[in-house]
C-alpha cells in the first residue's frame, strides 16, 4: 500500500507529517490521509514524492523496480515509471456504451433486412372500397395464408413490413431495447460524472 510505503520513509528520514507535508506544499492532513490510505497522492503529488525522497514511481505501485527505495540509496539515473491508468478496468464504461451503441444501429440495420409482419385489419362488408378506407391499403395486399381472422365484415391479417418499430414487435424485442438503452443513459451518466471529477 502507497500509505505504508510513505510512512516508512517519512520515518526513516526522521520527518514529521508536518515538515513533509510544507515540503510538497499540502497540508498535515492531506499527508495523514495518504498514510492511512484513506486516499492515495494524484500523480503530481506522487511525482513530487518520488523526486524528495530520490526512488521509483514503483516503489509505491508494488512493481519490481522500485523496492530499494530510501532517500539517497538509488541515484537519478533510474527512469521513472508512471502508474498504469489504462485497460479495459479504467474504461469499462466507455466501451459498454460503444457495445449498445452497435447494438441499437444492428438492431435497426437489421430491421430492413429481415423480413417482419404486422397486423393490418380491412374492412370486407358490402360497401368495402378497392382502398381500405380504415387503412389505406389495397385489398390486395400480398399476405401470409392461415395468418387472418375474420369477423362481421372485417378481416385482420399479417402482412410483411419492413422498419425498425415492426421488427421490434414482432420479434418482441422492446424489452430488451428497454433494458439496454437505460443502461446506456447510465453510462452517459456515470461517463459524464467521471469526467467533472477528473477536470476539477
Amino acid at each position: 500500500m502507497i500509505g505504508t510505503k510513505l510512512k516508512a520513509l517519512r520515518q526513516q528520514n526522521h520527518l514529521s507529517q508536518e515538515k513533509l507535508a510544507e515540503e510538497l506544499g499540502v497540508s498535515r492532513n492531506t499527508v495523514s490521509k495518504w498514510e492511512s490510505d484513506i486516499c492515495d497522492p494524484d500523480i503530481g503529488n506522487l511525482k513530487a514524492l518520488c523526486e524528495y525522497f530520490h526512488c521509483d514511481v514503483a516503489y509505491f505501485l508494488d512493481q519490481p523496480q522500485g523496492d530499494a527505495a530510501v532517500r539517497g540509496d538509488t541515484d537519478g539515473s533510474s527512469a521513472e515509471k508512471q502508474p498504469q491508468t489504462g485497460g479495459f478496468s479504467a474504461h469499462w464504461m466507455e466501451i459498454l456504451l460503444f457495445v449498445e451503441i452497435v447494438f441499437f444501429l444492428g438492431l435497426y440495420i437489421l430491421s430492413w433486412v429481415v423480413p417482419s409482419k404486422e397486423w393490418v385489419t380491412r374492412y370486407t362488408g358490402p360497401d368495402a372500397n378497392t382502398v381500405d378506407s380504415m387503412t389505406g391499403t389495397e385489398q390486395g395486399t400480398e399476405q401470409e395464408s392461415g395468418d387472418s381472422q375474420e369477423w362481421e365484415g372485417y378481416v385482420q391479417s399479417y402482412v410483411t413490413a419492413k422498419g425498425f418499430f415492426p421488427f421490434m414487435t414482432t420479434y418482441h424485442l422492446w424489452p430488451v431495447a428497454a433494458i439496454v438503452g437505460a443502461d446506456a443513459v447510465f453510462n452517459v451518466v456515470m461517463i459524464v460524472r467521471k469526467r467533472h471529477r477528473i477536470c476539477n
